[in-house]
């Protein structure tokens, strides 16, 4: 184990050339056009609808296709199967979602600029230990569902 730890650390320091640069530019490039493309089309078709329903999430929002349509006829459906309707206020991945992606793509630019992959580990690391650090995002996260309380039985 010491001599993978030891050989991983001499990767981590040793100078990154051009290729590996190149290829990390268009990595963060890449993340950055995420941002702006759908993350997942969901297209679903029925003999009720030959066009099909359309539904493209991005990384901060839900788009429907036909003018937005598509999302209230979708949670139409999705009553009938008991589900709870489509609404971007019920994703909290859409409030940090766009965060991440960006912060990922400065990290990966941080480690192009300073010639390491250590440069951009080291940051990483210190951010995640910090008090206001990435890990403090997940008890923000609000509940889907209230959990039931016993009942109260009679003496």
């Amino acid at each position: 184990m010491k001599r993978l730890l030891a050989r991983t650390n001499r990767l981590m320091d040793e100078p990154l050339d051009l290729t590996p640069r190149l290829l990390m530019v268009g990595a963060a490039v890449c993340l950055t056009v995420a941002l702006f493309m759908p993350l997942w089309n969901l297209t679903m078709f029925a003999p009720q609808y030959p066009d099909g329903l359309r539904l493209d999430i991005y990384a901060d929002s839900l788009h429907g296709g036909n003018g937005g349509q598509d999302v209230k006829e979708i949670n139409v459906l999705n009553h009938y199967i008991g589900m709870r309707d489509l609404a971007a206020e019920d994703f909290t991945e859409f409030k940090w979602m766009p965060f991440v992606i960006g912060g990922v793509a400065l990290l990966i630019l941080r480690a192009v600029v300073h010639g390491t992959m250590a440069a951009a580990a080291a940051r990483t690391s210190s951010v995640m230990r910090s008090p206001h650090g990435a890990h403090h995002v997940w008890p923000c996260a609000r509940p889907s569902h209230t959990p039931r309380q016993p009942a109260a039985t009679p003496p």
